[in-house]
């Protein structure tokens, strides 16, 4: 029941051909849902203390919900943020980029320590699945390039610090993060990494030091996730490369993104009030009437005589007969108590 826990049996990375696994994970134990009226329904794991309605269960039936609804509400974010159609990449990577930090686990530091401090690792990914981040106050900052136009092999896109895109740390007791994802094409099954598209992401610092995607300084190549977490990011001026490695198959779009102590956009400028010039008055001098007397105008009318010929209805109008009568509905309340049972069978 700690949040920082993982499960015991939760399973770890990495997979066959070494790629880190999870990405993200969320709790899972002892999640209270609702229970099913069937009459057969289990309790699951227990049941409720006080309300049949809800029962306890766990594992990836309980995690793998909370992040997918995260998922909606990041999306739902970003379209407040005039992001109306993101990409399964940008919606990855903002869930990612705002994990929070688990190590060092349940048990602390020392020999039972369960989660170690550098992130990626194959216990939890970049963390847990944390939404703190859209109330996190000034300074912190976020923004993301959902970039649609792929890359092809040995193609480079440069990031400097922009009003819209700032990259100026204020701070350096708030990491700076940066996450590079895109979906990748399917590889062969019988390929020994499943990677196919590969590209790389690097960050500079303001003393020209360079950060590498998931401190891999050669290049991560096996991984379609890589980031940068600067835990204390010196103050200043930073840049960011993304650069395809190599990309075999089409072109390979991505979803960017920044956060962190980051200088916000800045405000629009103030309107210099606008000075009143008196105008000059001028004279204009006036024409007088024209003389002479007006040539009266005696209006004609048009020849022959108008005629009217009237219309006559011909028919017959009928007034319809009979009797409205109002039908008279007699409803007979019906008493007792009914359930509607809809079973679950779980294949």
């Amino acid at each position: 029941n700690n949040p920082n826990g993982m499960a015991a049996f939760s399973a770890r990375g990495p997979t066959d051909d070494g790629r880190i696994k999870p990405d993200i994970v969320a709790p899972g134990t002892n999640i209270i849902s609702n229970h099913s009226h069937y009459p057969d329904a289990s309790n699951l794991w227990a049941a409720h203390e006080s309300n049949p309605d809800y029962v306890y269960s766990g594992g990836t039936s309980m995690a793998a919900p909370l992040v997918a609804g995260s998922a909606v509400l990041v999306r739902e974010w970003l379209g407040l943020q005039g992001v109306t159609n993101p990409s399964g990449a940008a919606i990855k990577a903002i869930l990612i980029n705002t994990t929070a930090n688990m190590a060092p686990g349940q048990y602390g530091i020392g020999a039972t320590q369960e989660i170690p401090f550098d992130r990626p690792n194959n216990v939890v990914g970049w963390g847990r699945a944390d939404l703190n981040f859209i109330t996190a106050p000034a300074p912190f900052g976020i923004w993301l390039d959902d970039h649609s136009a792929g890359l092809s092999t040995s193609q480079v896109v440069n990031y400097a610090s922009t009003q819209s895109r700032p990259l100026q740390v204020l701070t350096s007791t708030q990491p700076l993060r940066v996450m590079l994802t895109w979906t990748d094409p399917p590889a062969s099954l019988s390929a020994a990494s499943q990677l196919v598209n590969d590209l790389d992401l690097v960050v500079t610092g303001p003393g020209g030091t360079q950060y590498h995607g998931n401190t891999i300084a050669a290049g991560d190549r096996i991984n379609n996730v890589e980031g940068v977490v600067i835990s204390n990011p010196p103050l200043g001026q930073y840049t960011i490369q993304v650069r395809a490695f190599n990309v075999p198959i089409a072109s390979q779009p991505y979803a960017l993104t920044v956060n962190g102590p980051l200088k916000a956009q800045a405000d629009p400028p103030t309107p210099t009030p606008a000075t009143a010039t008196p105008a000059t008055p001028t004279s204009t001098p006036v024409t007088p009437p024209p003389t002479g007397s007006p040539t009266p105008v005696t209006p004609t009318s048009p020849s022959g005589t108008p005629t009217n010929t009237p219309v006559t209805p011909t028919g017959t109008v009928s007034t319809p007969t009979g009797t409205v009568s109002t039908p008279t509905v007699s409803v007979t309340p019906v008493t007792g108590t009914r359930r509607l049972y809809i079973p679950l069978i779980t294949r």
